[in-house]
């Protein structure tokens, strides 16, 4: 039960029973998450600039958006993502403060999974938008900036690639789902929240 929706049962049982069934109606209240304020406000939007990585090239054919976690911090990345001898670079990078990075453009391959496969793909450079966090994902929390950031780009990639006839968890994969052998990014918990905040602002 949402809280609109609890509020909205609770305004017809005021308006009847006042005794034990308000007060079974009040246990169902739901406990406030961790974004339960920042929810109710307006959808929020991120700064964006481009970093211009020169690790990118053609024959880009995307089916899927694949997070990853950077383990270094947000400069490091930076300078990592535009030095010509790292040989790595995602679409868009995420700061803790929601703001973004685009290294690649969207109709670029980005240089960010690897030896990778899924279902019948292999090389999933060729299938995916790499998107990162910074830092390692396992050993931290998310700010809300940057899980709603994620999704807002997310949300923007889904309606511009024309995949709003899918399931979102279909179209977000992790980089360990991808090469499982090699990689542990992101957190699950990462993938799940920017799944559930896809949906949310969807309602917003």
């Amino acid at each position: 039960m949402t809280l609109k929706q609890w509020q909205t049962l609770r305004w017809f049982i005021i308006k009847g029973d006042e005794g034990k069934t308000l007060a079974f109606v009040e246990s169902l209240k739901p406990t406030k998450s961790a974004y339960s304020k920042k929810l109710v406000s307006k959808l929020r939007k991120y700064k964006e600039k481009f970093g211009g990585s020169p690790h990118k090239s053609s024959g880009f054919l995307p089916e899927y958006i694949v997070l990853h976690h950077s383990y270094g911090g947000w400069m490091s990345l930076w300078h990592w993502l535009r030095n010509k001898a790292s040989k790595v670079s995602y679409h868009y990078a995420v700061n803790t403060n929601g703001d973004r990075v685009q290294y690649v453009w969207d109709s670029q391959k980005a240089w960010h999974a690897g030896k990778s496969a899924w279902k019948k793909k292999r090389g999933m450079n060729t299938y995916s938008f790499g998107l990162t966090w910074t830092g390692d994902t396992n050993k931290r929390k998310p700010t809300f900036e940057e899980i709603d950031s994620m999704a807002e780009l997310i949300a923007y990639l889904i309606k511009k690639n024309g995949w709003t006839d899918r399931n979102v968890e279909d179209i977000v994969l992790t980089h360990q789902l991808i090469a499982p052998n090699r990689k542990i990014d992101c957190a699950r918990t990462w993938r799940d929240a920017v799944i559930k905040r896809v949906k949310e602002r969807a309602t917003l």
